[in-house]
């Protein structure tokens, strides 16, 4: 790659429509690879697998950034080509693609790309990059019915090394499909970088499905359960604006499928979230973040049921019971022992 950078430099690739714009196409249909060393002329010998499948004429979009934050205001350069050319043009070696735009004057900048099927990662001695750790093998999977709701809360709470609009347990509501409890708290039994239970960067990880960080009501069916039993490393990441007084943060999702495996597009996660300021008027008391930038049918709200200590928010904790007496148990997993 031919880009100027301040800091270690990293890119993001994302396959769409052709004619997509870049930042239309879901973040979870991409992947985003690990920081390369600064450098004028930046390696990252990254390799991943994607998937095309629903795609008429799929196109390969890569941005180089150098933010923590990534958007296409402040990114290096980003480009395009239709898969089905690079197909061809790649075959024997490497092909350019010229980079345009980006905050910063990079004439003749260029990322060099080659794609082919899987096994071309192993002919040029490539390992996957899914930028994510290994992890221990989930828990076992345990039910938190509406009579324990009585009880304390099953979860790894989110203490006082986190920032308070962070610290307890939240739910996410708004959603058709099912609920989702989730924590920030940490650390877990997860490994991988997952849950460490303090804001280290501006980016934190959560595994769904990890140890006693994330609970769903609708997994409980074989169906869905061995759906998930084949995507071990499935993780979202949480990209916030400050550490210390964080009040927005774009949440994406981090996933290698097993052999076989897909994501469905538009099934996971993938927007902004802003913290109410003024609270909430449904949930007085209780942290409150709310999606924007998200179609109509994808706006939820991230709200705290729990406080720093595990006590019961009210009425939000209430609300939550109430709305769990139609949805049924909560499904979520506890790591016994470290493998």
């Amino acid at each position: 790659s031919d880009v100027q950078a301040n800091v270690g430099p990293y890119f993001v690739v994302r396959v769409g429509e052709e004619g997509q714009e870049f930042e239309s196409i879901p973040r979870s249909s991409g992947r985003r690879s690990e920081r390369a060393a600064i450098h004028e002329r930046p390696e990252w010998n990254a390799g991943f697998v994607l998937d095309c499948a629903g795609l008429q004429a799929p196109q390969l979009h890569i941005a180089v950034s150098d933010t923590h934050v990534f958007d296409l205001k402040s990114h290096l350069g980003h480009g395009s080509w239709a898969i089905e050319v690079l197909l061809v043009a790649s075959k024997l070696a490497p092909m350019a693609i010229p980079l345009q735009g980006g905050r910063k004057e990079s004439p003749g900048a260029e990322v060099r790309v080659q794609i082919g099927p899987p096994e071309i990662l192993k002919s040029n001695q490539i390992q996957e990059s899914p930028n994510l750790p290994k992890m221990q093998p989930r828990g076992r999977l345990k039910i938190w019915t509406v009579k324990d709701m009585d009880k304390e809360v099953p979860f790894i709470v989110g203490r006082t090394a986190l920032p308070e609009p962070l610290r307890g347990v939240f739910w996410l509501t708004d959603r058709d499909r099912w609920s989702i409890c989730m924590s920030f708290g940490g650390p877990s039994k997860d490994g991988g970088c997952v849950s460490v239970g303090d804001l280290q960067d501006r980016a934190y990880r959560i595994r769904v499905f990890g140890d006693r960080c994330w609970a769903s009501a609708g997994c409980g069916g074989k169906g869905n359960e061995d759906g998930l039993q084949n995507m071990e490393e499935v993780v979202y990441v949480f990209v916030f604006d400050d550490i210390k007084t964080p009040t927005s943060f774009q949440v994406y999702l981090e996933a290698k499928p097993s052999a076989g495996n897909v994501l469905k597009r538009g099934a996971f996660l993938d927007c902004d979230m802003n913290l109410s300021k003024q609270g909430h008027k449904d949930f007085p008391g209780s942290a409150v973040w709310k999606s924007s930038g998200a179609s109509d049918d994808e706006k939820y709200s991230l709200v705290q049921i729990c406080g720093q200590d595990g006590e019961k928010i009210e009425p939000a904790y209430s609300l939550f019971k109430e709305h769990q007496k139609s949805q049924g148990p909560m499904y979520y997993r506890e790591i016994q022992d470290m493998e």
